[in-house]
């Protein structure tokens, strides 16, 4: 088409109109194709009698594919300050430190 045009056989509009009816229809192509990719994931699982088996034995990268397919995950920003109950000198590090007092000092 930019040769078409470079020579003036065609329109800017031409080419405008005939360049918006190609990336239309990419987009529809490249629906199509994560249509079928999807298709394609999932279809092991759907034809497996156990499907807990076929996903234990299943690699990795597929299981990754499988999830991206069916969901979608978003990770929220953390809220501000402690969390409710969270109290300095009091979590899992200050339990412990305890207990090791108590069975030094025994």
């Amino acid at each position: 088409m930019a040769a078409d045009r470079a020579v003036g056989l065609i329109t800017r509009a031409q080419m405008l109109a005939a360049t918006e009816r190609a990336n239309i229809r990419l987009g529809e192509i490249a629906a199509e194709m994560e249509h079928a990719a999807r298709e394609n994931v999932l279809a092991p699982l759907v034809a497996a009698e156990d499907v807990t088996a076929m996903w234990e034995d299943t690699d990795l990268s597929l299981q990754r594919a499988v999830i991206k397919t069916l969901m979608t995950i978003t990770l929220l920003p953390p809220r501000q300050g402690r969390a409710a109950g969270v109290r300095p000198g009091h979590g899992p590090g200050h339990l412990a430190a305890a207990v090791e007092r108590l069975i030094v000092s025994a």
